[in-house]
């Protein structure tokens, strides 16, 4: 006899596999939450790294934009207070701040900070300007960093580093020194102006003997207006305007140029002194415009051109948009005048002063009270040469140079007669920089001269800065 199992009872209208069934749907149940689970799981997990890749985003966000904040920090700095304690961080002012073993470093908002230096990219110089790596490194807390390197090119706008004037009216005695006058005008009573060690300093600007240089007539008779028929007491004796004389070297005033001037031709017949002239560039004999006639040799300046192009001078010298700059400059800097009355000296160690008149004269005589720009001549080590430069702007009126002042600044006067009037008017005043105006009355005594400081330190506010090489080092 076989046993077989138990059936297990029916239900009535009930089919026999309705058991089975009901096991089969709680494993599937089972299987749908667990794939909900992980799912969910899933999800969780791409959402936390989505929230810390934005984080990580958003942080290295900040630290690039940390970076590029050093970088435009570091470029106001250029334009503000100038390079000279850029020149020399390499050697021996590792000290001064922006140094590469002295950086800057700063706060910025959303929780940033950068850390930056500017180095010199090989030759620089006060007067060329060059090139400059601004390196700056930006953090946003943790990990997040970035580095961004960039090159910037840095040149002066060129200034006449001289006394110009259209034209040039000498009442008094004028002494030179390591600074020469330019003109595009008669320059009358040439007997009135001096050099000090002529021969031995020579002009720290254009590497000449100081001297007198005009695209018309230097004459010692008195006169005034732009232009002379030179007749009367010229320096030189030749024809105007052709180069051909038989004495191109005055040997009371050797160092000088005008159109009634001649070649040097050699050594045959010339005096020691302007011997010495025939192999220095702003006397070599040259066609600029290569039109087959010679524009400079010797004591000779064809016209106006020759002598804008012999020694790197435009008049204009500075352009409306230039001068719109340096307004704004003045402005920020609180020495922007419309009167010539209320006026204060400047404190800002590379200050620009700028009045806009109408047709008044300011007296410049309180500069002279100046702890920064009130000073003797100085070389560029001494101790007393202060990183610092003062640049005076006069639109639409005239200026004063009085009593005993010794004042180191550039003084440009822009516009033409009869606004741009120089007057030196009492008093022995010795100014150490550019003169630049339509027109110079010098009456008095009056020295004017170069020094080393000065050419060290030239105004910032006439530099142009222009990005270059742009590096993101960690990318």
């Amino acid at each position: 006899m076989t046993l077989r199992p138990p059936r297990c009872p029916v239900l009535p209208g009930a089919s026999p596999s309705a058991g089975r069934d009901r096991g089969s749907g709680m494993i599937m149940t089972m299987l749908v939450m667990a794939l909900v689970v992980a799912l969910g799981a899933t999800a969780t997990a791409v959402s936390i790294g989505n929230l810390r890749g934005s984080s990580s985003a958003q942080a290295a966000g900040t630290a690039l934009d940390s970076a590029e904040a050093g970088v435009a920090q570091a470029t106001t700095y250029i334009r503000t207070y100038g390079t000279r304690k850029l020149r020399c961080n390499l050697t021996t002012c590792t000290s001064n701040a922006w140094s590469t073993t002295n950086p800057v470093s700063a706060d910025v908002a959303g929780g940033g900070r950068w850390v930056a230096y500017i180095a010199p990219i090989g030759a620089v110089s006060a007067a060329e300007g060059g090139r400059f790596l601004i390196h700056s490194t930006g953090t946003a807390g943790g990990p997040a960093q970035r580095i961004i390197e960039t090159e910037v090119s840095v040149a002066p706008i060129d200034l006449p580093k001289g006394v110009f004037g259209r034209t040039l009216n000498l009442g008094g005695t004028v002494d030179l020194r390591q600074i020469s006058m330019f003109s595009t005008g008669c320059v009358y009573k040439r007997d009135k102006v001096t050099a000090t060690n002529a021969s031995t300093e020579l002009d720290l600007a254009y590497g000449v003997p100081p001297g007198v240089h005009s695209s018309q007539v230097i004459t010692e008779s008195q006169g005034s207006g732009q232009y002379c028929p030179g007749t009367a007491k010229p320096i030189h004796s030749g024809l105007l305007g052709t180069g051909i004389t038989l004495t191109p070297c005055n040997t009371t005033y050797p160092y000088d140029q005008d159109r009634f001037g001649g070649r040097f031709l050699g050594i045959l017949g010339l005096p020691a002194v302007c011997n010495l002239l025939t192999g220095n560039p702003a006397y070599v004999e040259r066609d600029f415009n290569l039109d087959g006639q010679v524009d400079v040799s010797g004591s000779f300046l064809r016209d106006d051109a020759a002598l804008f192009k012999n020694f790197g001078i435009k008049r204009p010298a500075l352009t409306d948009s230039e001068l719109e700059q340096l307004r704004a400059t003045a402005q920020a800097q609180g020495n922007y005048y419309t009167s010539t009355s209320g006026w204060t000296v400047p404190t800002d160690p590379h200050s620009v002063l700028f009045f806009d008149l109408n047709g008044e004269s300011v007296d410049l005589n309180p500069l002279g009270s100046s702890p920064l720009f009130a000073r003797a001549r100085l070389d560029a080590a001494s101790p007393l040469c202060l990183d610092a430069s003062l640049l005076v702007i006069i639109a639409g009126g005239d200026a004063k140079l009085n009593s005993n002042t010794q004042l180191a600044a550039s003084v440009y006067l822009s516009g033409s007669a009869p606004y741009g009037r120089l007057e030196k008017a009492n008093g022995t005043a010795n100014h150490i920089g550019m003169l630049y105006a339509d027109t110079l009355d010098l009456t008095g005594s009056f020295g004017v001269s170069l020094d080393a400081c000065y050419i060290e330190n030239p105004p910032p506010a006439l530099f142009s800065v222009t990005p270059g090489t742009y590096r993101e080092l960690d990318r």
